[in-house]
């Protein structure tokens, strides 16, 4: 069939200013609720399209390779403009977040020592008045757990670290989710943390994430530990929430500080393609026992050989269903764990 083509008119989606962390005008999509047509904020990233941008569709056509590659250039060739990139990018080379200890003693631990288990908050720590969190209900449930894994390249090449890290957390042991032929089986879902997520941090239920300034009229974070000394990490009472959710239908619930955060050792917690190798090593751990240690709530400690695939019931890990979720960070460490597993694993000829 002949003819011009007839383009349709670009889309213009609609415009909403939104509050912490942004606190600037973000496109979106609308929806009609039953009083009126609300705009949802959504972007695909925080780049949007220059004001008189005249091409077709800014998100396919300035985000290709040949486009980074002429950008890369461009910045290369310009040091002012290549510093402010370089300085960020050592931002991520080496950075520790831990706040974990600095409200309560409790719980307080040297992560890249060697620690006595006991010393790490236990749930039933959560359910004091002054925070009654669910997450305490299932103490009785809950090994903490330390698992031993290497370096990453930049600590033993840069650093010269090459002892081995410990990354340390919680396991709760659930009932069981019901398969296709209405039997139980056990399932692990391992949930990792962002940078702001540490296990066993105190959030208090006063606390705000953010306040409203009227002299800028803009939300502004607040950053914590806090002057009152009542919260440790913001979030954490969120977090722990869905832990517990998860547990009540079922799942066997894994969930560790990340490497460089909270009460694991580590120097660098910005290395997600790392950490999403941790995952399959702590799964290798949970069925062999080398480099495992587990504290049951009654004070029984498992090391090594005894730890042997108690926690999978018998099971072979690769045999156990599982399901890997995270927060911000964390969600970095599930898509690297996935594309490991699914594509650069079996690439490798490895069984998946």
């Amino acid at each position: 069939m002949k003819g011009n083509i007839v383009r349709p008119e670009p889309i213009i989606p609609p415009i909403i200013h939104i509050g912490y962390d942004k606190n600037e005008d973000l496109p979106g999509f609308s929806y009609q609720d039953p009083k009126e047509s609300v705009c949802i904020p959504f972007a695909q990233t925080n780049q949007q399209p220059t004001e008189g941008y005249q091409g077709e569709d800014f998100y396919i056509e300035e985000f290709t390779d040949a486009k980074i590659k002429e950008k890369w250039q461009a910045f290369s060739q310009d040091p002012d403009a290549a510093k402010p990139i370089i300085e960020l990018a050592k931002s991520f080379s080496l950075s520790e977040f831990r706040n974990t200890g600095t409200v309560s003693p409790i719980g307080k631990i040297e992560p890249n020592e060697d620690v006595n288990l006991a010393n790490i908050r236990r749930p039933a720590f959560f359910g004091q008045s002054v925070y009654n969190e669910n997450i305490a209900k299932v103490d009785d449930k809950t090994y903490i757990v330390e698992f031993t894994v290497p370096r990453d390249t930049y600590e033993r090449l840069h650093l010269k670290v090459c002892t081995p890290i410990k990354l340390r957390g919680w396991f709760i042991e659930g009932e069981g989710i019901l398969d296709n032929s209405g039997n139980k089986t056990h399932a692990i879902a391992i949930m990792i943390g962002g940078r702001s997520i540490e296990t066993t941090a105190i959030h208090h239920p006063d606390d705000p994430l953010y306040v409203y300034d009227s002299e800028t009229k803009e939300y502004k974070g607040i950053s914590y530990p806090n002057e009152q000394k009542t919260t440790e990490k913001w979030g954490l009472r969120q977090w722990r929430g869905y832990l517990y959710a998860l547990n009540q239908v079922g799942f066997d619930v894994l969930t560790i500080d990340k490497r460089g955060h909270g009460i694991s050792g580590g120097l660098s917690a910005s290395d997600t393609g790392e950490q999403a190798e941790d995952l399959f090593r702590m799964l290798d751990q949970l069925e062999s026992g080398n480099g495992l240690r587990m504290l049951a709530s009654t004070g029984e400690l498992f090391v090594g050989e005894q730890a042997t695939g108690k926690l999978l019931r018998g099971e072979q890990a690769k045999s156990v269903p599982v399901i890997i979720g995270g927060s911000s960070q964390g969600s970095m460490v599930a898509a690297w764990a996935m594309q490991k597993n699914f594509a650069e694993f079996c690439h490798l000829g490895i069984s998946c």
